[in-house]
């Protein structure tokens, strides 16, 4: 009996994904239909993972040795972003954030309830809405990496094999073209820094480097336990938003058990549970590039 791929994801990780993952992964898959999982490979170094990989089928016989909740999860992840890809070069990752998992079930695209944000081990990104699609993210990738093969050509100093990425480069952008239909990120005829001007409203990442101010970190904790208290959960959530991308490493443990707590408060079970797991696993080592085939 066929299994029902959309399901097991829900099943696998508590929660649907936005219906922009299978809209997306209909279109990627015909670029390299007997490996979709390496269909960006190629051109942009970018790999499917976790959701992506439920839906070629990998975990329909066999599940997953670790908790699925867990599975591409990087250490200065928040608990809101679920990674999709990951660009092998640097670790950089782009995942849907769910601001409430439940929002899914009342929005037919999704978008009420998710975004598209970016994160990286090095430095501690808050989401960013450069496209509320992850082809839109795919487009944008494409059109950095030609702008800046395009500027070697420019200068006179482009080598082989800035040559043979500029044509793979052209080569995926026809390719997913043909098949995307009327989506917005893909309609332009325009390449390279031509698009990304066009597209600089949307195409600009909110960057915050990682600092540990140790006073403002302690009000802050002081302020979140009396929101906390006072049944306040969603403020409290906002100090934790707003103490993340400053967060030492170091700091993390004194953040996880109020995040627990403020989830709690909020039912949104699935994104407690990945707190107390955090807890649990404070030093395992999150992400497995071996798995990158």
């Amino acid at each position: 009996m066929a299994v029902d791929r959309l399901k097991l994801l829900a099943d696998l990780y508590g929660f649907p994904f936005p219906e922009d993952l299978a809209l997306s992964f209909e279109v990627l898959k015909k670029v390299k239909p007997l490996e979709p999982l390496k269909c960006l490979s190629d051109a942009l170094d970018v790999h499917l993972v976790g959701p992506f990989e439920v839906l070629t089928g990998r975990f329909d016989k066999i599940l997953p040795l670790n908790e699925m909740l867990l599975h591409w999860r990087f250490r200065t992840d928040p608990p809101e972003l679920f990674t999709v890809a990951v660009r092998g070069e640097d670790e950089m990752h782009w995942g849907y954030w769910l601001k409430d998992p439940k929002a899914q079930d009342r929005s037919k695209t999704g978008h009420e309830g998710s975004t598209i944000a970016c994160g990286s081990p090095h430095v501690r990104i808050y989401p960013q809405p450069v496209d509320r699609t992850f082809l839109g993210v795919v487009r944008l990738l494409l059109e950095v990496d030609h702008a800046r093969v395009q500027e070697l050509d420019s200068l006179g100093v482009m080598m082989e094999g800035e040559r043979e990425q500029f044509t793979k480069l052209s080569r995926l952008r026809d390719t997913i073209g043909r098949y995307s239909g009327s989506h917005p990120a893909w309609l332009s005829k325009a390449t390279g820094e031509e698009w990304l001007l066009g597209f600089t409203a949307l195409t600009r990442p909110l960057r915050k480097k990682v600092a540990d101010p140790p006073t403002l970190f302690t009000v802050a904790l002081s302020r979140i336990d009396q929101h906390l208290l006072s049944n306040e959960p969603n403020e409290a959530l906002q100090l934790v938003q707003f103490l993340w991308p400053k967060m030492n490493p170091k700091r993390e443990g004194e953040i996880w058990p109020r995040l627990r707590e403020i989830y709690q408060m909020t039912n949104r079970s699935v994104l407690g549970k990945i707190c107390q797991m955090t807890e649990q696993y404070s030093q395992r080592t999150w992400v497995d590039i071996a798995e990158m085939e």
